[in-house]
């Protein structure tokens, strides 16, 4: 209806759901979409948007491009945004594979939300069915070739912007990822997103109290940080005090949120992620006694 309004006269829609440009892009309309976002002291910065995939892109090569940002920048938070990027892209093949089938969105946010892997994501994608991971391998040989089974693989083991893994204990400094969030929130790197910059400092900010748990459980016991991300969290309680283990869980969580792409949700604000920063600060303070 919009479409057929639109062919004679200009129609503005105002939204915070991504679901009408999906609407419009799936079935190939002409739509042009602007993106406000809200930054530090409630400056508004109004931005036209291309798909999400070329974005994430765009800012994973904003950072590679930017020299002289701390050392974990590259190592652990530009493997990230590139993980997130793959991730879309997934995501906007599994959702025009649901779409033209007839399928819910609903139904489509609650498959997506039980893919707990990186491998279960693709094969949603791919197959439309989570269950078909190990598949996955051969089907992207079969498409486009070996480069693309190992930049996959590569991905998949990466666990930046992961769920359920947690770094261990890196000699990376946690100073240089708060340092590195501190300057994404800033708006330093200029050719990013809004969107992309607190992303990247939300894995920055991650990666920084994955460490810093690692390293309080290697203390405690050598190879007790050698596990998953949840058992690492629900470890923590033997070691710290039941209350900084929560907000560290809680945290977390949040953050990992913060890291991803959701279809029907916009990404964190500075107001969300620079609060994140400040309990950060915390945390590593009582983790560190």
């Amino acid at each position: 209806m919009l479409h057929e309004m639109g062919r004679h006269r200009q129609i503005v829609v105002s939204t915070h759901d991504p679901r009408l440009q999906k609407a419009f892009t799936d079935q190939e309309l002409p739509v042009t979409v602007f993106q406000v976002t809200r930054g530090e002291g409630a400056s508004v910065k109004v931005a036209c948007i291309e798909d999400p995939v070329a974005l994430a892109i765009g800012d994973a090569r904003a950072i590679a491009a930017t020299r002289g940002l701390p050392s974990g920048t590259y190592s652990h938070v530009l493997p990230g945004l590139c993980r997130i990027a793959l991730e879309n892209a997934f995501l906007e093949a599994a959702w025009t594979r649901h779409h033209r089938t007839g399928g819910s969105e609903h139904d489509l946010q609650i498959a997506i939300d039980s893919a707990e892997r990186f491998q279960e994501v693709a094969a949603f994608a791919l197959f439309g069915d989570a269950s078909r991971s190990s598949d996955v391998k051969e089907e992207l040989r079969r498409r486009y070739g070996s480069p693309a089974c190992s930049l996959i693989q590569q991905c998949a083991e990466h666990p930046q912007a992961g769920g359920d893994r947690m770094i261990t204990a890196s000699p990376v400094s946690v100073e240089g990822l708060l340092l590195t969030a501190d300057r994404l929130l800033g708006g330093e790197l200029a050719e990013a997103t809004t969107a992309g910059r607190y992303r990247g400092a939300c894995l920055a900010l991650r990666t920084a109290l994955e460490i810093r748990v690692s390293r309080v459980l290697e203390a405690a016991t050598p190879g007790l940080s050698r596990t998953t991300g949840r058992a690492k969290l629900l470890l923590l309680h033997s070691v710290v005090p039941a209350e900084t283990a929560r907000r560290a869980k809680d945290l977390w969580s949040q953050l990992s949120l913060g890291c991803h792409y959701h279809l029907y949700e916009l990404g964190p604000t500075y107001d969300q992620v620079r609060a994140w920063r400040t309990e950060i600060d915390d945390l590593v303070r009582e983790l560190i006694h």
